[in-house]
């Protein structure tokens, strides 16, 4: 239902009244056909758009200028003018990047056809131009498994709470809210839905519902109002907090307050992605995002640099310097062998990567494995949805993937901060290490580490329960300054052997009194197929990592990527690490170019000062 489908009928048409001019009535019919889908699909709201990833170079620049600079006079001096100012966080303008303020440029008068930065020749020669970075549009998915979009039960008086299974009465499954309500429902922390929009006038949000915090990124304005066939932002808000109010279902924190930031409605640009994901950060204390690149085991994306320095800006600023709590869907492309380490956004420190399991507390069958993910949440199976609210005041009884499943985390975590507002973000993440339940027990995968904590890559550190982490948040000793181990950059420059044929093995002496967090591996090689390659991390204690699987990728290299675990949370940094790449298909080989290991952690309590970076 797309127009891939109009233009393969275009194609037949020709080929048949070329060849067969006896089927010319067939191909006509045909063209008929697919440009009647592909209206349907445009306009019905019935009908979730499918997006094929696509990356366009466009002919707008965010610009870094000095405080005191004259925007217009310098857009003007280089043929462009002055789109506006960017909403970032108020410290981000003195980021990694350098002070100053951020604005968007767009060239007045486009001369070549294909937005290649040949013509702007003059930006980098600018004194006065600190910084720049030439946007690209892309595409960014909803990571939702549903059928079509529920058409709506429209029973304001008939609750469907007895149909959320999954807050409560599946034992070993549910998050077990029922039992914490009477204490604890999110009352005074904020939650934004960064997502397709959020439909605000919904009877579920009358009453927690931060117009202040909340922003269209698309369409720059302060509605995040969604499109009549946008469901999924407003769905995910229910999922988190949609009021106890005898309509349709409840959220896992009612009291909670509600933002809607848009940024889905259309492809995006780097600049759109870090207004989205840091707006207002001195105000909104959890951002549950649904989304990233394509989960079709062959895309290797994360956030641009702007995304990331508004990330990390965050996490340092907001929230009065505790930093702002990002939960973050780890994809839903399990039976594509994708993994949550391929996905840029999941796989960051930063944020906390979160699977699904369905209702028989198993890993849901989409729910994409890795090293990085935190935690489990339940959401739809084969059998079972997760029912929460629509737009225009109708019910939803057929969303799920792990677009449920991260804002019920985010829910869950609204409860958290309302116990323990002094949190900071590694607390929380540390709260999620010890509070989280281990489930399906037999599974090959469950690995503990030296400090004794359960981690499969399946399940992260297990399923999140509102008892476990509110009793682990009420006694949590907050964590030390956080300081990191950062390696050189480890030349190998080695052929990595076919199959069957060996391995290349690296190491690297780590002398440290860190505590381990979460740990980092930068990681480049040349491969003609990329999926070919398994790369696996083994700690001084053992504990093996694995951050790479042999999968069907044919795409080429890795560039510099950035895997991550947090396996090793706990653990003592100091000993030997080890890296091993394979190659696991036969007739094709390549090269480990070179690597790099990060890790972020603590100090042991029984020593002093440790001489290395650190905030």
């Amino acid at each position: 239902m797309s127009e891939y489908l109009f233009s393969v009928c275009c194609i037949l048409f020709s080929f048949l009244f070329q060849k067969m001019k006896a089927a010319f009535l067939i191909s006509l019919a045909l063209f008929v056909l697919a440009a009647v889908l592909l209206v349907q699909a445009e306009h019905s709201p019935n009908v979730e758009s499918i997006k094929i990833p696509s990356a366009t170079l466009t002919h707008k620049f965010v610009v870094r200028l000095p405080h005191d600079a004259d925007a217009e006079k310098i857009a003007a001096r280089h043929g462009m003018r002055v789109v506006k100012q960017i909403k970032y966080h108020h410290r981000m303008g003195e980021s990694k990047h350098g002070k100053g303020r951020y604005f968007l440029f767009e060239r007045v008068e486009v001369v070549s056809e294909d937005g290649s930065s040949a013509q702007f020749p003059h930006l980098n020669e600018a004194k006065e131009v600190h910084w720049y970075e030439q946007q690209v549009s892309r595409t960014r998915f909803k990571r939702v498994i549903s059928a079509s979009v529920d058409p709506g039960v429209n029973t304001p008086t008939d609750p469907l709470f007895n149909n959320q299974w999954h807050l409560h009465n599946t034992p070993g499954v549910d998050v077990e809210i029922a039992t914490v309500w009477a204490s604890y429902s999110g009352a005074g922390v904020t939650v934004a839905i960064v997502d397709d929009g959020l439909d605000w006038h919904s009877n579920e949000f009358s009453s927690n519902y931060r117009a202040d915090c909340s922003y269209d990124v698309n369409f720059d304005d302060d509605d995040p109002t969604p499109y009549s066939y946008d469901v999924h932002g407003t769905a995910a808000a229910g999922v988190a907090a949609a009021d106890a109010n005898q309509m349709c279902g409840v959220g896992v924190a009612p009291n909670a307050r509600i933002a809607g930031i848009r940024v889905l409605a259309d492809d995006v640009a780097d600049f759109q992605e870090a207004e989205a994901v840091a707006y207002a950060s001195d105000r909104v204390d959890i951002y549950s995002n649904s989304w990233g690149p394509f989960d079709d085991g062959k895309t290797l994306e994360g956030p641009g640099p702007l995304t990331a320095a508004a990330i990390e800006s965050a996490v340092q600023n907001g929230r009065n310097g505790l930093g702002n709590i990002f939960v973050w869907a780890c994809g839903n492309g399990n039976e594509q062998r994708d993994t949550c380490n391929y996905d840029g956004y999941a796989n960051l420190r930063y944020t906390i990567a979160i699977g699904a399991i369905g209702r028989q507390g198993i890993q849901a069958y989409y729910s994409e494995p890795c090293s990085a993910l935190m935690a489990v949440t339940p959401s739809s199976d084969r059998s079972s949805s997760i029912t929460t609210c629509s737009v225009n005041n109708n019910c939803y009884t057929r969303f799920g993937g792990t677009s449920a499943a991260s804002p019920l985390a985010a829910g869950l975590l609204a409860l958290v901060l309302e116990v323990r507002p002094d949190l900071s973000w590694r607390d929380v993440q540390g709260v999620i290490v010890e509070a989280a339940q281990p489930v399906d027990s037999l599974d090959p995968d469950w690995t503990i580490n030296d400090a004794g904590h359960k981690h499969n890559v399946k399940y992260g550190f297990g399923r999140l329960t509102a008892p476990s982490l509110i009793s682990v948040a009420q006694t949590w000793v907050n964590l030390p300054t956080v300081y990191d181990f950062t390696s050189d950059v480890i030349n190998v420059n080695h052929a990595i052997p076919d199959r069957g044929q060996g391995e290349v093995v690296q190491y690297i002496d780590v002398a440290s009194f860190l505590v381990v967090e979460h740990v980092e591996v930068i990681f480049d090689a040349r491969h003609s197929r990329r999926g070919d390659l398994a790369v696996t991390l083994i700690a001084p204690s053992g504990t093996v990592s694995p951050l790479a699987y042999t999968h069907a990728d044919t795409n080429p290299d890795y560039s510099n990527w950035r895997f991550m675990s947090v396996r090793h949370w706990g653990e003592a940094a100091g000993g030997t690490w080890t890296l091993k790449v394979s190659d696991g298909v036969s007739s094709r080989v390549g090269t480990f170019n070179h690597w790099q290991l990060i890790i972020h952690g603590h100090l042991e309590d029984s020593v002093a000062v440790y001489p290395n970076d650190a905030y």
